[in-house]
């Protein structure tokens, strides 16, 4: 069985510079501190930066990351309860 962690991110352009102090550490922890079989971490980025899409394919080699991309704002429910 899988287990599936749905992170919803949300940054428009003038929260850009909050992504090396807040989603790379987050990433560099999960690389660090958890054993990977089994468990995947879906990140539902709505209205996000370019930026946020680069650091995320970054680390896709490394870690079960799965990204769901929306150029809107979904929201935190619509956005936690994306899959496709």
């Amino acid at each position: 069985m899988q287990l599936s962690i749905v992170i919803p991110v949300y940054n428009p352009v003038h929260l850009e510079s909050k992504i090396q102090e807040f989603l790379v550490p987050q990433l560099e922890s999960f690389k660090r501190n958890s054993r990977l079989g089994g468990v995947e971490w879906i990140y539902v980025c709505n209205g996000c930066t370019e930026k946020t899409r680069q650091v995320l394919n970054d680390y896709q080699d490394t870690l079960p990351l799965k990204v769901l991309w929306f150029d809107e704002g979904l929201g935190f429910t619509k956005a936690t309860n994306e899959r496709s």
